[in-house]
């Protein structure tokens, strides 16, 4: 039987780590986590003002934060599922394609799985317990977050506002963790040398091991 070659796979840009984009993405995403604890405070300052005695400006300061942040914590972490689908392809698995990564969150319905099995197939070891909860918290927590905050409007009493923006607060936390462990874990097995033992079974070994 051969042994065990240790390489990376033809044509891997190593200049460019999926780390580096990785990390770039993670502060962009904890910078828009801030954002959303933010407009909800503002949100629940607010609550028992009437009329003129809404802090507009503040509101509007927030909600512009929030969605700056939030584009910016999109477009890095596209950009990352792009260069680690790049990574995956180059080792003989079959990645995402392209308009999953970038478009599968504004397809209704679908979004609501889609990005979690975009990332799922940016993995190329065998899946812990740990990465298992890891995804769940991450998805979970922001599905949790979007769907209630769109569906608040539905609580008119003050008591019930506040009880969802603490939800909604813890849920950002925990999608938050959830995905700074995914996009390191991932990150990681990624920009490792790795050894081939069968091309066509796809049975990757941790050179490092």
């Amino acid at each position: 039987m051969n042994s065990p070659r240790r390489l990376l796979p033809p044509g891997y840009d190593v200049s460019v780590p999926t780390m580096k984009r990785g990390i770039a993405a993670i502060v962009c995403m904890g910078l828009y986590t801030l954002a959303v604890g933010w407009s909800t405070m503002q949100l629940l300052d607010n609550v028992d003002r009437d009329g003129d005695d809404i802090a507009w400006k503040s509101l509007a300061m927030s909600v512009l934060y929030m969605a700056v942040t939030g584009l910016a914590a999109w477009l890095t972490l596209c950009l990352w599922m792009s260069r680690a689908k790049e990574a995956v392809d180059q080792r003989g698995f079959t990645g995402p394609t392209t308009w999953k990564i970038w478009l599968a969150w504004f397809v209704p319905l679908y979004s609501i799985v889609a990005p979690c099995l975009v990332m799922s197939d940016l993995m190329v070891r065998k899946r812990t317990v740990w990465t298992r909860l890891a995804m769940i918290g991450w998805w979970g927590g922001w599905v949790t977050c979007v769907y209630l905050g769109q569906f608040s409007f539905l609580f008119t009493a003050d008591d019930a506002t506040e009880r969802v923006a603490q939800i909604t607060q813890i849920a950002m936390m925990v999608s938050y963790v959830g995905v700074v462990c995914v996009v390191l874990l991932i990150s990681r097995d990624l920009d490792r040398p790795y050894k081939i033992r069968n091309r066509a079974g796809q049975k990757w070994v941790d050179a490092s091991a």
